[in-house]
């Protein structure tokens, strides 16, 4: 199946706040897990965990995603 990034990212971009993993999952079943590691992807769930300040476990520990300049 041919994966359009655009509409993934448009997924990603509107997903409810806490809810993107969810949202992740049902994108993962229908086109592939494979396409949520595309750098375009991951660029948009980046941003999505920025804007909307979501916490994140790392090695253990919650982080919050914050803003760097790229």
């Amino acid at each position: 199946m041919t994966v359009n990034p655009r509409v993934i990212k448009y997924f990603i971009k509107f997903a409810p706040v806490g809810e993107l993993y969810t949202v992740l999952s049902d994108v993962g079943k229908i086109a592939g897990k494979e396409c949520l590691n595309m750098p375009d992807i991951r660029d948009a769930i980046r941003d999505h965990l920025e804007t909307h300040h979501q916490h994140v476990k790392v090695e253990g520990k919650m982080c919050m995603v914050n803003k760097e300049e790229r």
